[in-house]
Order: C-alpha cells, then structure tokens, then sequence
C-alpha cells in the first residue's frame, strides 16, 4: 500500500491536490450560499456533490492503479548492459505499449547492437495495480507487461 501513496503522490504532486481541494471548497462554499431553506432539499443536493465527488474520485484512482510506471530496464547479454529506460518508459507510459518486442531495433535504433551474436535479454523493472515486479524476456521475444 505504501508503494501505491508514494506514486499516487508523485502522480498527483502536492501542488495539483493543493489547487483541487481550493476548487472543491469554492464550489461547496458557493454551492451552500445557494442552497435552499427546506432540509429536504438541501440534505439532496448534498448527497447529489457527495456523490458526484466520490464518483471523480474513483475515475481518477481508478486511471492511476491501471498505469504501468517504469523503474528501470536494462538490455544485456553476459558480458555488456546497456540502460533502456528512457526508451520502453517512453513506449509504455506515453504511448501505452504493452506488449515490447524484444530487437534491437526497437530499444537501440536501426543498425545497433550491443554485441553482435550473443543472446540478449531485457530486464524491465515497473509498477502495476500498486505492486513492484520484474519481467525478463529473450531477444526476438516479447515482453507482456
């Protein structure tokens, strides 16, 4: 649980929950200059922001606990590792990859190789649903995250 704070706290940044608490007390302040003098319907009203804040509240967890984040990556065979984390962490976070192929071309470039004709593996270290796991895969393989 505690990994998942922490990145739910990076995600979110304290500044960004800062500004949606003051918009939340804005609108609820405003909100109650305009309810009505009848309980009834004020107790309604009520329960309708309630409701709509815990429903945002959930879509925006819910968007956060789906989100693979990348730790680390590395592509190596027994002698030589090269750090691939800004690749697959741009293929999987921001264009929402999930299914690496495991070549040189897609984590080097074209035309690179880090040894020619030694087994390569892919080690990528990530989060998901909140838990820290690690996933290997052969070269010409794929990674499923």
């Amino acid at each position: 649980m505690r990994e998942f704070y922490e990145s739910f706290q990076k995600e979110l940044g304290t500044g960004v929950a800062r500004l949606l608490l003051l918009v939340l007390t804005a609108i609820l302040l405003t909100g109650a200059k305009f309810l009505p003098v009848d309980r009834t319907a004020t107790r309604l009203i009520l329960l309708c922001l309630s409701g709509c804040a815990l429903l945002l509240l959930l879509v925006s967890l819910s968007f956060l606990i789906w989100r693979v984040r990348i730790y680390k990556a590395v592509y190596a065979t027994c002698n030589v590792a090269k750090d691939v984390t800004e690749v697959v962490r741009k293929k999987v976070e921001e264009q929402g990859v999930r299914n690496i192929p495991v070549t040189n071309e897609f984590l080097l470039g074209p035309d690179k190789d880090i040894q020619f004709g030694m087994p390569k593996t892919l080690t990528v270290e990530y989060v998901k649903f909140g838990r820290k796991r690690t996933k290997k895969a052969q070269e010409f393989d794929r990674l499923q995250l």
